[in-house]
Order: structure tokens, then sequence, then C-alpha cells
């Protein structure tokens, strides 16, 4: 048996768009491992939320049915995850809706992580945060070529827009591949916590072991309250999960996994975004000298649904 894990998650629309685009799911599985999912719908693509809800539904569906070791079951899980979306959401003149994801599969003290785009994982430990995720967003390239500082890069215009994403285009045979970090070995008193950029954004890394509270749903509720005093500029959503010494009893009461709360109410239209003469040389640029599929997706985060399951982990 591994190291004890107690989980919460919640989100927040923010206090500029009504509505939510993300989605999120804390799953138990068969082997008693757990499957930490944060997805953020694309706005500025259209029926954000409905690509995000369905990449959470379809990667725990898909992630049953995938077979292999670990690491190939995330990877036909978010590729197939990816397909799907272009095949039900980027047809019929309707727009290229689509998605971010963060993934953390936690199993026996493991922590394994992937992701598409710009939502994050990180992994708290004595104070710190000592890894994360590196987001696929132009202003990361830039700033890796030395075109930007990483405070140029926040203010630029530039800083919504995504380079991997989970939809976002018209079907075809090639399939978004996520990226994935090294295992994480998790020890008592670690944290790992997974969000959107709608706290990633507001919150630097140095700053956020400093929100965690004894609790999953206390560390939760500061970094949701902590998002919305700086202007909570988009959707928040986050989930944290705190590991503790083996054996030690769950202090949550688990609940039924897949229990979800949708909120039909009505996609607004695309938002539109000015970019600069200066920041358009420096994507054209960076978009010459990076490796990556040329395409990229700018989001808005405007939507409509958000989901929470809670659950209090032995794995």
């Amino acid at each position: 048996m591994g190291s004890s894990v107690v989980a919460f998650g919640d989100s927040h629309p923010g206090l500029v768009h009504p509505r939510n685009e993300d989605s999120l799911a804390i799953a138990p599985q068969p082997d008693g491992a757990y499957l930490l999912v944060v997805c953020d719908g694309m706005g500025g693509m259209g029926r954000g939320d409905q690509a995000s809800r369905l990449a959470v539904r379809h990667l725990l569906m898909a992630f049953g049915a995938a077979e292999g070791d670990l690491k190939e079951r995330l990877l036909k899980s978010v590729t197939s995850t990816d397909l799907a979306i272009r095949a039900a959401l980027c047809v019929g003149g309707r727009g290229h809706a689509g998605c971010t994801v963060a993934i953390a599969h936690v199993f026996e003290g493991t922590a394994q992580v992937a992701w598409v785009g710009d939502s994050r994982v990180y992994l708290v430990r004595s104070g710190a945060v000592i890894t994360r995720t590196r987001d696929h967003k132009l202003v990361q390239e830039l700033v890796d070529l030395g075109q930007l500082t990483p405070e140029e890069a926040k203010r630029s215009s530039l800083s919504s827009v995504i380079t991997r994403a989970l939809g976002g285009r018209p079907p075809g045979p090639l399939a978004t591949q996520p990226a994935f970090l090294e295992p994480w070995k998790t020890e008592p008193g670690d944290t790992i916590v997974l969000c959107s950029d709608g706290l990633a954004d507001l919150v630097p890394d140095e700053e956020l072991p400093s929100l965690l509270a004894p609790k999953p749903e206390g560390s939760v509720a500061k970094m949701i309250q902590v998002a919305c005093d700086r202007g909570g500029h988009d959707n928040i959503s986050v989930i944290v999960a705190n590991f503790g010494p083996e054996g030690a009893p769950d202090d949550v009461a688990p609940r039924e996994a897949g229990a979800v709360t949708v909120l039909p109410e009505p996609t607004p239209a695309p938002v539109t975004r000015t970019v600069s003469s200066a920041d358009a040389a420096r994507a054209r640029r960076a978009t010459e000298a990076r490796l990556s599929p040329p395409w990229l997706v700018v989001p808005a985060a405007v939507g409509v649904v958000a989901w929470a399951i809670i659950h209090s982990l032995n794995s």
C-alpha cells in the first residue's frame, strides 16, 4: 500500500465571465489508483464548455478501456479524446471547439503527469514548488528563444495563445500528442495541485505553497478566493491532493464518481483580441523557429459548465 491521499476539487466562474467552461474530475480506478483531471474550454473557439465536458468524460472512458502500460494508456486516452472532440464539435461550420487538459494519475506513492495546453500540475514539497508542467503557450516559446522576458510574457497580447490543444481544428488522422513528465515519487507531506490558467496566471510559483491549508478543501477555497481578489479574469478550477503517511485514515467520505452538474446556458459569441505589431512579429519568428504543429488556438474563457467530484483517497 502506498501513501494515503486526500483530494478535493472545485471550480468557480471568476468575476469577469458569468459562466464557467472548465470541467474537472477525481476518478477512482479499479486497481485503487485515482485519475485527477482538469480541462479548460476555449471560449474564443466557441462551445468550449462542451469541449471540456466531453474531454473529461471521454478521457475517463478511454482510459478505462485502454491497454498497455500506464504511459501508453494515458497517451491513447488523450489522443482518442482529441479525435473525439474534433469529430463531434469541429464539423458543420460551427467553429472548432477545443480545450486544454492536465492529468495526474496517482497510485502507490507515484504520480504520472500528462498535459496538453496551459492547464498546470504542480508538485509542492517542504514549502516550495519543486517541479511543474511547462505551458504549451506561444509566449513560453518566445521566452525560451530569448525574445521575451517572463515579465514581458505576462503582459503580452499573445499571452492567451496556446500551441497545443484537444480539438480546435477540423477532423483528421493526426491526433494531438500529450506531454509527459518523469513519474513523481511522492512523500508524506507532499501536495499535488492541478489548475486552469484562471489560477496559474495570477499566482506565481513561489507564492502557491503559502496558499496551502491543512485540508485540501481549505487550500482550494483559498486559491479560488485569491484569484478572485486579484480580478478573477478567467474561470478558476483547482484540484488539491495531499499525501499522508501510509495507512493513515481517510477524513473525507468518498462521493459517487461521475456526479456532474451542468448549467445549460447559451454559449456567447467568440471574443476577439487585439495583437500589437511587435507581438505579431515575434509570433512569426517563433512560429518559424519551433517544430510544433503550425496551428495556434486563442482561448477566451467564457462558458457554461463546472463540475467537481470530491474523494478521500488511499492508494
